[in-house]
């Protein structure tokens, strides 16, 4: 869902980036309409109108995309609210967070085997093949046993249960025996067996929690590099989108001191076309920066196992809540 809703927030983010593209050559183009009987020229005209037709077809690619999205969040969170009528707009009224929050890699991995389900069943398991191990152990003793048994006898006819009862201590008389058995299987095969099999079945178990805990290990750092790194791309992308911002003011102040006529005008014309083509693909690529470093939080919150929790409300044993460990 929160993928989802990132999604949303990016196409939204690249329609309106696309919308001041398009109004920037739409600008160019009235500028030079207005020169044309002065020094544009008309294969200037005809280039500025290119570029805002090719604007134009990435605006609509950019409006299917986000009706596609906001039907991917539809379906997702399935509220009738929002499929009850799908001609309503969805709008994230919040910006992704890029304030860095240091993570350390060996807490992350402590918090991840506390709270990973993983690690928790896999030692049930063990501790169930502990048992079965101590059980097996004690099949391969020799069995002592006590038997203890007493006897009473009283039947009398035509249903005189009272006379019955007392006689099973005056005629019948109590009787009982006590003794020892002794046993001792010859050889012990089926319990060595039997203890051979708990104990391959343990070092199963083992070697399954050490794969576990390995993959879990190389996850948690995967998750907590992601996020150092999604930050720090974050970081590199405004400063290249900056750079692509100032390229773009300064070719568009060249332009308009240069006079139109001549190789040069035409030339420094594509120049600042092509620099506002990679001023959007720089502004676009920092939106979608900020969405990987937003989802890299929950991604490591998960993979730690502390992305949703249960607790118990106060007052009320045995009613779980979901909490939310994130935003």
């Amino acid at each position: 869902v929160q993928r989802a809703m990132w999604d949303l927030y990016f196409h939204r983010t690249s329609l309106l980036l696309r919308i001041r593209h398009l109004d920037q050559a739409v600008r160019i183009k009235d500028w030079l309409d207005r020169r044309s009987e002065l020094d544009s020229l008309q294969n200037q005209i005809k280039r500025a109108g290119a570029a805002i037709a090719t604007r134009r077809a990435e605006l609509s690619r950019a409006v299917t995309a986000i009706r596609n999205a906001e039907d991917r969040l539809r379906a997702l969170v399935n509220s009738p609210l929002l499929t009850a009528d799908k001609t309503v707009e969805i709008v994230p009224t919040h910006s992704p967070s890029i304030d860095y929050v240091g993570v350390s890699l060996e807490d992350a991995i402590v918090t991840a085997l506390e709270n990973r389900s993983e690690i928790s069943q896999v030692a049930r398991e063990m501790d169930t093949a502990r048992v079965r191990l101590n059980i097996a152990r004690n099949d391969l003793l020799p069995m002592l046993d006590v038997v203890l048994e007493t006897y009473l006898s009283g039947l009398r006819g035509s249903n005189d249960i009272g006379r019955s009862w007392i006689d099973q201590f005056s005629v019948g008389e109590p009787s009982y025996s006590a003794g020892l058995l002794f046993e001792v299987p010859l050889w012990r095969r089926a319990a060595k067996a039997n203890i051979q099999r708990r104990q391959a079945e343990l070092r199963q178990l083992s070697n399954r929690l050490r794969e576990t805990i390995a993959e879990l290990h190389a996850e948690v750092a995967a998750a907590v590099r992601e996020v150092d790194t999604s930050h720090r791309e974050v970081g590199s992308r405004m400063t290249s989108m900056l750079a692509a911002r100032d390229y773009v003011n300064l070719l568009a102040r060249r332009w308009r001191e240069l006079p139109g006529e001549g190789y040069s005008a035409n030339a420094l014309l594509e120049d600042l076309l092509d620099a506002q083509d990679r001023l959007l693909a720089e502004e676009v690529g920092f939106a979608r920066a900020q969405i990987d470093y937003a989802l890299s939080t929950p991604l490591l919150t998960r993979t730690t196992g502390t992305l949703l929790q249960v607790d118990t409300v106060a007052g009320a044993p045995g009613i779980p809540r979901v909490l939310e460990t994130t935003e």
